[in-house]
């Protein structure tokens, strides 16, 4: 049995929906569901493991769908009639101080309904991913990747910087923007002088400025100079009508951390738990406080040093003895030393450099302008430790993730899906980074 390992950041109050609508959402919506997967909560790291054959049977049926004119403008109405009402609960979670129990109950129950509706149109995102990349090395050259996948619509991240730098009133961007480097540990909202000071930087390095005609007119030229098949421009075409509502998830997805966690921390106030445990209760656990139930702080203590979640026809949470049995039954660690990894090309280019890995952005002040940034998988508050990077890697992330659009937004090679860099690289090396062919080569360590 093939399986796809995703690593990620995030507590488990958001994981319940996720997993129903993985198994039941997808198949309501697209005929075709994700039937079995396993999530290991490790301090603060997050394994998500699905059936690669499963996610690839996804993939297709959505390849299917969208390959005609109609499915794609029937999914993206779709798309956006849920995404819009988001910020129908996000208005009502900045006063959730202010709202009574019954009013608060009723909120946390749209919050959390609306999740499952989201995710059950949202998670093919994560399907396509996965069959582009199985597929298109075998009917393209990957040194052609980098620019066929690349998106010729700028990112929410592109745009917020182009804002900032033209911004006459900081106090209104802040506003607008206050969320955008938020994470699933950290939602304090930027200030007005956290922007101040990044548009004087805007301002005294000018970026150039992202030009979606040079794209589209690479992208042509490619396809005609490879003779490219009717299936090849069928996925690029998808990729293209796909990657700027993937980057729409990434935008709503944190204004939602943001909101959730107040919604959370006032639901936390009122019952006597701290949101660092309330983030580790299930929904339905959390929905018991309005009819008079307890939480266990203990349970939540446990949980977030170590559990897992497997996912089928039920939800069952382990920790202790019985978490780590069925880790070891699906989790294998990576055996053995290599000089050579290889990943995804997502943002072409060739260059040596030193190794820095950083777990977390909070890690930026270690690292020095220059070098090449090494993560599980960047986020946006990510960003300005990119602009300083030579080249990015990372372990995880598909043609569509934050790493890849990013790096090729900043023109910096970038090798994504690696599995394994954090673990075979180390502070200190020196590598050659060939984001043509997808290779990171050890050269010696510094």
């Amino acid at each position: 049995m093939k399986y796809d390992i995703e690593e990620t950041k995030c507590p488990l109050y958001m994981i319940p929906p996720y997993t129903e609508a993985y198994i039941n959402g997808l198949k309501k919506n697209f005929g075709v569901g994700i039937n079995w997967h396993l999530l290991v909560f490790d301090h603060g790291q997050t394994q998500f493991v699905v059936k690669a054959d499963e996610l690839d049977k996804v993939g297709r049926q959505v390849i299917k769908l969208l390959s005609q004119k109609s499915g794609r403008e029937a999914y993206r109405e779709k798309y956006f009639g849920i995404d819009k009402r988001w910020y129908l609960i996000f208005e009502r979670a900045e006063k959730a101080k202010d709202l009574s129990i019954l009013k608060l109950k009723e909120l946390f129950n749209d919050c959390f309904g609306l999740l499952y509706d989201w995710m059950a149109y949202t998670l093919v995102f994560e399907a396509l991913d996965y069959t582009f990349e199985e597929t298109l090395p075998k009917l393209v050259d990957q040194k052609y990747l980098p620019d066929l996948i690349a998106s010729p619509v700028p990112s929410f991240i592109s745009q917020e910087e182009d804002e900032l730098a033209h911004a006459k009133s900081l106090e209104e961007h802040a506003r607008k923007w206050f969320w955008i480097h938020g994470s699933h540990w950290e939602t304090k909202p930027l200030t007005v002088a956290y922007f101040a000071k990044r548009q004087k930087e805007l301002l005294e390095k000018p970026f150039e400025k992202f030009n979606g005609e040079i794209i589209i007119e690479k992208k042509k030229e490619i396809l005609a100079s490879i003779n490219a098949s009717k299936e090849i421009g069928n996925i690029i075409s998808i990729n293209d009508f796909i990657t700027p509502l993937h980057d729409r998830r990434k935008e709503t997805f944190l204004q939602f951390i943001y909101y959730s966690h107040r919604l959370l921390g006032e639901i936390g106030r009122r019952f006597g738990y701290k949101l660092e445990e309330m983030l580790w209760f299930t929904p339905r656990e959390i929905a018991t406080l309005f009819e008079g139930g307890t939480l266990d702080h203990q349970i939540a203590k446990c949980r977030a040093e170590f559990m897992v979640l497997l996912a089928d026809s039920a939800q069952n949470i382990s920790i202790g003895d019985e978490a780590r049995k069925i880790t070891d039954k699906y989790l294998k660690s990576a055996n053995g030393q290599s000089e050579v990894i290889s990943g995804i090309p997502a943002s072409k280019g060739k260059i040596s450099g030193i190794v820095r890995i950083l777990t977390s952005s909070k890690e930026g002040e270690r690292f020095k302008n220059g070098e090449i940034l090494v993560t599980s998988m960047t986020r946006p508050d990510f960003v300005p430790i990119m602009r300083r990077a030579a080249a990015v890697i990372t372990n995880e992330g598909g043609l569509t993730c934050h790493a890849a659009i990013i790096s090729r937004e900043l023109g910096i090679p970038c090798i994504i899906g690696t599995k394994i860099a954090t673990k075979m690289l180390e502070d200190g090396n020196h590598v050659e980074v060939d984001a043509e062919k997808g290779r990171v080569r050890i050269l010696r360590e510094i």
